[in-house]
């Protein structure tokens, strides 16, 4: 296959033919007939804007064939495939702009001195191999990424609700008050908060088999927005199924990281007393009643009662709360979700691991908002081509790239992350250019006297 896609490379002197560009090119066509075997600097950078033009296009036709020998072929390249691909591209694209600036200078009978301050337009062939070495991985990496299982929610699905649950914990739980009394509260790190809560997001939106678990995504989704809109009115209904959170968060938690108990069972079959022990998130009685007990034990310690308490009265018994009550106890039972990850966190570092790739799935979905926020320029849309058999722009390119790893969100990678965000910023950096030059344009363009 190797063979197959070296043989997709063409010669520049397939591709770049001056008698053709005179053909389609009046101004070229003119600065050769006047050249009369003089060296002609205009007709050099004319042919050299061409030469630019047309290398980019061979490049980005290359990648194309790439992709699609690939998928004919039912391949997907390793890491180790996609850097010898990056790096034959880099040589190709290198020994092309070279012939191409020996053949134009031939013609031409022009060589331009590198001091001369004249910018050679065949210097984009530094940034077709920045562009190369950034969307053949990226490209590489979704494809990997696309062999492995993945879920059926979109980016779209999942992430409004996602993000405002992170902000809502974040915004109210880096001071979590005693339940009991007027101590010290406990105070979590901005570092610490984020890895909670981080966790706190991957317990509730990872997928699983079990059908006891699964769809426990949708039921906190719902609880959640129902407590951010509802009306005082509601609050006593409310806090219970608040508080009914609390138990199978802790299940699919021990679930997810297969955690046992004593007897070797897994530990998430058991009820919410046995999985507090088992999770190691209390040493304290949560049975007792006694408040003096409880104003002694510490913020955690509390926090874990009352939320047990409000486990078992509304799965047991009829309250009706005033609705600062209810507001309070709703308050304590998200905390209890937050600081049972803080603890599992301490305790656990390998668990790291799972909250080091929800970061992964955080960052990337926020960077697919940013990504699309390039199709808007500052006069409206970007025109983005429709025109069959000519290569993508950079820009349409990165937009369909993207449009691919939202299908296999949350599955994701670091190595996803890193080339996505590089492309990305890449290209807004080209569009800002872009944006900058017409913006001159136009202003030299009204600067202009006007002709009668």
């Amino acid at each position: 296959m190797l063979a197959e896609i070296w043989s997709l490379f063409r010669k520049p002197s397939d591709w770049f033919l001056i008698e053709k560009i005179r053909q389609s090119d009046r101004e070229v066509e003119i600065a050769a007939n006047i050249m009369k075997g003089k060296p002609n600097q205009l007709l050099y950078k004319k042919l050299e804007e061409w030469a630019a033009r047309l290398l980019e296009k061979e490049v980005r036709l290359f990648e194309e064939k790439l992709w699609e020998l690939c998928a004919e072929n039912s391949a997907t390249p390793s890491v180790d495939d996609d850097n010898v691909l990056v790096e034959h591209l880099r040589e190709y694209i290198n020994e092309s702009a070279h012939e191409l600036k020996q053949t134009i200078s031939d013609f031409c009978r022009y060589n331009p001195d590198e001091w001369s301050g004249m910018r050679s337009t065949l210097q984009n062939a530094s940034e077709l191999t920045g562009e190369m070495s950034n969307t053949i991985p990226l490209a590489g990496e979704i494809a990997r990424l696309e062999m492995l299982d993945s879920g059926q929610d979109t980016v779209d699905k999942l992430s409004h609700s996602q993000i405002r649950i992170e902000r809502f914990l974040l915004k109210t739980y880096s001071v979590i008050p005693h339940p009991f009394s007027d101590v010290e509260p406990l105070s979590l790190s901005q570092d610490n908060l984020d890895e909670a809560i981080r966790l706190t997001t991957y317990v509730v939106f990872t997928k699983v088999e079990e059908p006891r678990l699964n769809g426990f995504e949708g039921k906190f989704v719902n609880v959640f927005l129902r407590y951010l809109s509802s009306s005082r009115e509601l609050s006593s209904t409310i806090v219970e199924q608040v508080a009914a959170l609390f138990e199978p968060f802790l299940k699919k938690l021990s679930f997810l990281f297969d955690w046992k108990h004593a007897n070797g069972k897994p530990l998430w079959n058991y009820s919410l007393e046995p999985l507090v022990v088992g999770l190691n998130l209390s040493e304290a009685d949560l049975k007792k009643s006694d408040k003096a007990y409880w104003q002694g034990r510490s913020v955690q310690d509390g926090t874990l009662r009352l939320a047990f308490q409000l486990r078992h009265k509304s799965a047991h018994e009829a309250h009706r709360h005033l609705y600062y009550e209810a507001e309070r106890y709703a308050y304590f039972v998200f905390a209890a979700l937050v600081i049972s990850c803080h603890r599992v966190l301490q305790a656990n570092p390998k668990i790291r691991e799972a909250v080091t790739h929800q970061a992964a799935v955080d960052s990337i979905r926020d960077l697919f908002v940013r990504i699309e926020d390039l199709k808007a320029g500052p006069d409206g849309p970007r025109l983005l081509s429709s025109t069959p058999h000519v290569p993508a722009t950079r820009l349409e390119k990165l937009l369909a790239l993207t449009a691919r790893a939202q299908t296999i969100w949350p599955n994701c990678s670091p190595l996803l992350f890193q080339c996505l965000e590089s492309e990305y910023h890449s290209v807004q950096w080209r569009l800002i250019e872009r944006d900058r030059e017409a913006d001159l344009e136009a202003y030299f363009d009204s600067m202009r006297p006007d002709e009668y």
